[in-house]
């Protein structure tokens, strides 16, 4: 009598398998971010030279969005190389906050400066630019602050108790997440015992000589 159990399990990747940098945030994403920051820093100060040589009561708006968006792609930087120590990607998470802030004055003031004169191209680009900024800021304030509050996935604890395997999984900002996986078919060797069935025997060396003799001679 043969006995088949099939066994399903759903179950999302293993975290462990991915780089260490990986794990709890994506150095590689708040890279991306920070160098979309500084490039970002970078059009703001030519605008604010341009507003600068020109003699634009313009300079105000992208001199501060260039110190917002300069403040948070270092610390995004910093946050990206050195992923191992916790307080770079706070200091990611508060920088961006800053830079959003920033985003937020500058672009208010071009608004109130624009309203009674018209628009031009230059301007236009001061504008878009600030709008920008805002957008940037508050998609690395979203993932700063996702990677602060996670922890790493190697931190679970298994406890059994009546047939039942616990997992809890506790995640800082997050309720402990609980799997519990019913073990409804016992153990099968312990089964076979208490049911008298009959298991093949551990076959010994002169037997497994036998067997591989007799195997050759049937090839012959």
């Amino acid at each position: 009598m043969e006995t088949t159990l099939k066994i399903k399990s759903i179950s999302q990747p293993d975290p462990r398998g991915a780089y260490p940098s990986e794990r709890r945030y994506s150095a590689s994403m708040v890279m991306g971010l920070s160098i979309v920051h500084l490039v970002l820093s970078l059009i703001s100060l030519v605008l604010m030279a341009l507003a600068f040589v020109t003699e634009s009561r313009y300079i105000f708006a992208p001199a501060i969005c260039a110190l917002g968006c300069t403040t948070a792609g270092v610390a995004g930087i910093l946050a990206s190389r050195r992923w191992y120590i916790d307080h770079h990607i706070s200091g990611f998470f508060y920088m961006s906050l800053i830079s959003t802030l920033t985003s937020v004055v500058a672009i208010t003031c071009s608004v109130n400066m624009l309203f009674p004169w018209t628009l031009d191209h230059f301007h236009a680009n001061i504008f878009f630019c600030c709008l920008a900024c805002i957008v940037w800021s508050v998609i690395s304030v979203v993932v700063a602050y996702r990677g602060m509050k996670n922890t790493y996935p190697d931190d679970i604890i298994v406890s059994k108790c009546k047939g039942k395997v616990e997992v809890c999984t506790k995640q800082k900002g997050n309720k402990n997440a609980k799997i519990v996986m019913d073990q409804s078919h016992p153990d099968i060797l312990n089964h076979y015992k208490k049911t008298g069935g009959h298991l093949p025997k551990t076959e010994s060396y002169s037997e497994y000589l036998e067997r591989v003799h007799k195997y050759l001679d049937d090839k012959q």
